[in-house]
């Protein structure tokens, strides 16, 4: 079962926005399929799948802008507290390497899975 199936130029788009580089964008675009599929939605286990993409993909775009939301304030503070406390200080710029690699797996994925859901649980660690 896909949790959304991505038309052509979709799927395009997503592309055309990872080899930019405009990871927030293209986050912000994912959510919005999401959202759209998600309104035609009826059964109450995709519905939830939705729900936590959209949520999964907001946090995301909040992260990768380093926009100063608090999501992207909590995550980046609390990982770079934990590598401290490891004595191994994460800067700004090791963080959003990470971040930015990880927006690159997750559009990778979609793009070479044709927008399929495998692919997509498996780049963004969601298990259903």
């Amino acid at each position: 079962m896909n949790m959304i199936n991505m038309t052509a130029e979709q799927l395009s788009e997503v592309e055309r926005l990872r080899q930019a580089k405009r990871y927030p964008q293209m986050y912000q675009y994912l959510r919005g399929l999401v959202a759209a599929h998600r309104r035609a939605a009826t059964d109450p286990a995709l519905l939830d799948d939705m729900r936590i993409a959209e949520n999964w993909l907001s946090v995301a775009t909040s992260i990768n802008a380093n926009d100063g939301n608090f999501s992207n304030e909590m995550v980046r503070g609390s990982m770079q507290f934990a590598a401290a406390a490891k004595k191994r200080p994460l800067t700004d710029a090791q963080f959003q390497k990470a971040s930015d690699d990880l927006a690159e797996n997750v559009g990778q994925h979609i793009h070479l899975s044709r927008g399929g859901e495998s692919d997509w649980h498996r780049s963004t660690g969601h298990r259903t």
